[in-house]
């Protein structure tokens, strides 16, 4: 079934989004965690929180995509967020315990990239909103060392329909057990990475 959420949300995507171009790059630098969730056959989450530098200045910024079909397959929810997010929302600097709570309905759409489409799958008719989605993300990540991994350089890009999300990283990252809710979703046992990144970059294109 993850085959077919990934499928259908790449072939349908353009269909959603209106005619702009959003583009934003960051240097990222510290504590990073990330993670791709399944909490049931018709929903598929991916995110991840980072801290940032910009001469010199911390941030932290966030890449999130959210698809949701109805049980029915009569439609599709596409919930896109990512640019800056307020630094207390990320707590924790180390490989060991890191946490997300955020609320989106507080965000800034004309700084944050943040876009709510809602398809219908028999007529491809699309109604799209900016508003700020009302809902909280609330994530711990624990990192378990199950696995530890050490990337000396690695290139990646990665497209979500029309969002292309290019990365060059170097970073140290060991697995974690991830817990809370995603949009009143919860998770107990969902799998994820955290880590630290040394001047790394993040670039993310929506056309």
């Amino acid at each position: 079934m993850k085959r077919l959420l990934v499928f259908v949300a790449i072939a349908v995507f353009p269909l959603a989004l209106v005619a702009q171009t959003s583009h934003f790059k960051v240097n990222q630098s510290g504590a990073f965690a990330s993670a791709s969730l399944n909490p049931d056959q018709f929903t598929e989450i991916n995110m991840s929180v980072s801290r940032d530098t910009n001469n010199t200045v911390t941030t932290t910024d966030l890449t999130f995509f959210d698809v949701v079909f109805a049980q029915d397959f009569s439609t599709l929810t596409l919930v896109q967020v990512f640019g800056p997010i307020p630094d207390s929302a990320f707590s924790g600097d180390n490989t060991q315990n890191l946490n997300l709570n955020l609320d989106l309905s507080t965000l800034d759409p004309t700084v944050t990239f943040i876009q709510t489409c809602t398809i219908d799958l028999n007529t491809f008719n699309t109604v799209c909103s900016s508003t700020p989605p009302t809902g909280v993300i609330q994530l711990s990540f624990q990192g378990n060392g199950f696995q530890r991994t050490q990337v000396i350089t690695s290139e990646t890009v990665n497209t979500f329909g029309p969002t292309t999300v290019r990365t060059h990283s170097r970073s140290d990252t060991t697995s974690a057990k991830v817990s809370g809710s995603v949009l009143g979703v919860s998770f107990t046992g969902g799998s994820g990475t955290i880590g630290v990144n040394h001047n790394s970059t993040l670039e993310a294109t929506r056309i």
